[in-house]
């Protein structure tokens, strides 16, 4: 794959995967502090899961991008 595919890709996914979060993590919340509804809350475990989200997102578009590259270098 070319670099501009495997970023494509990995934004594809951070989207999906956010969005999906985004919906969940009421759910989660709930699940995490039953009983306790505050917006504050809520949205700190919306923070901290979307930053976690983008976070291994990150990591492993460097990593496909260094094994890519490493690959290449064995070749050649």
């Amino acid at each position: 794959m070319k670099k501009g595919t495997v970023l494509l890709v990995h934004v594809i996914f951070w989207l999906l995967t956010s969005v999906l979060y985004l919906f969940l993590s009421e759910k989660i919340t709930a699940a995490i502090l039953p009983g306790v509804h505050d917006v504050t809350i809520w949205l700190t475990v919306l923070v901290v899961g979307l930053f976690i989200i983008l976070l291994a997102t990150v990591t492993s578009l460097i990593m496909k991008l260094k094994v890519k590259k490493k690959t290449k270098k064995n070749v050649s």
